[in-house]
């Protein structure tokens, strides 16, 4: 409500669909509304799983879905109205963009008004940064690589160097201590993979599945090659000469799967960029915790670090690469674990 209150959010959803109900709860199911009636049915088969509480039932998607659906075809139709001069509204009211400043592409925001911001004030991640001489503030540009289906993109393993083994094993057969002992491995936990088996009978479009890379202290180095990701401000890698990977760079956070509970991940784990060590820091903010457990570190790059380039040919070209561009520059990190306390 704050930021509705600041102008910075102008039309929010917020959906409580028991709220919606509610009314209607001492009715009879005769003479309920038809979208209420089986609320807390599932349409899945009877042996699906994932009907419990914590999801929202067949009904209650169809009201969510209902419910978008008006608010989209209201936009649609003002913006129609507009453009073919049959409203009353000022020329150009609708149109949200950046900042005003020509130099400035970014969209004003007020201050961060989370509880937990002042803990966070160097996670520009989830809070942005202060716009330069202004007491507004800007969001970062934020890319992702995860290694869970389904990914439309940034599929981790596309910026993975070395250090992996059994991508090509079928995910849901189990990995012996031989690979572990080799290398890191593309794996999911018991919970996942026993989730998994049990939708593999049933056809519901697609498979959520958890997968990550797992390893022990004898698997050794997992090395990635983070890219600076070309933009508007910087078109072309040769643009980067004189400039530190720091200047560039805001954060660099890595995640865990959430199965792994013996696994502190700003404790058992050590991580290096650019070949110099980095310290993990654990992410203090809301949203980036499972089970009151926190997953994600956010990486310190030191001042020393420098660049790192790779080839891109081919098929192996990436996404983030221009068709221009034969080499990207971008972050060599390594993962590795130093809890030789750790198995699998």
């Amino acid at each position: 409500q704050k930021y509705v209150d600041l102008g910075a959010m102008s039309d929010p959803l917020i959906f409580n669909v028991e709220a919606a109900r509610a009314p209607f709860n001492n009715l009879d199911d005769s003479i309920l509304p038809p979208g209420f009636q089986d609320w807390l049915e599932f349409s899945g088969p009877g042996a699906s799983p994932g009907k419990t509480r914590a999801n929202i039932s067949k009904p209650q998607h169809d009201l969510i879905g209902r419910m978008l659906s008006m608010y989209f075809l209201a936009a649609a139709e003002l913006a129609i109205a507009q453009d073919l001069g049959l409203d009353d509204l000022p020329k150009g009211s609708l149109d949200v963009g950046p900042a005003s400043k020509p130099s400035f592409r970014h969209y004003y925001l007020p201050p961060p008004q989370s509880d937990d911001s002042e803990k966070s004030k160097n996670m520009t991640l989830m809070y942005g940064n202060k716009v330069p001489g202004d007491q507004r503030w800007y969001m970062n540009e934020v890319h992702c690589r995860t290694s869970f289906d389904p990914t439309i993109y940034g599929e981790l393993d596309d910026i993975v160097v070395s250090g992996t083994d059994a991508e090509d094993i079928d995910i849901l057969r189990p990995r012996g201590p031989m690979l572990y002992n080799k290398n890191w491995v593309l794996d999911m936990g018991s919970v996942g993979k026993q989730l998994s088996n049990s939708l593999e009978q049933y056809d519901f479009g697609y498979q959520d599945r958890r997968k990550g890379y797992f390893g022990i202290r004898p698997s050794g180095n997992l090395t990635m090659f983070i890219p600076y990701e070309l933009n508007d401000s910087v078109t072309k890698y040769e643009q980067l000469e004189g400039k530190k990977p720091n200047e560039m760079f805001k954060s660099v956070v890595v995640c865990q799967v959430n199965e792994r509970a013996n696994c502190q991940i700003d404790k058992d784990m050590s991580f290096a960029l650019g070949g110099k060590h980095s310290q993990p820091q654990l992410l203090e903010a809301n949203g980036v915790s499972y089970l009151g457990k926190k997953h994600c570190v956010s990486l310190d790059i030191p001042d020393s670090v420098t660049w790192a380039t790779k080839q891109m040919e081919g098929t192996d070209k990436g996404s983030w690469l221009r068709p221009s561009e034969k080499e990207a520059s971008g972050l060599s990190l390594q993962i590795f674990v130093s809890n030789e306390l750790l198995f699998w």
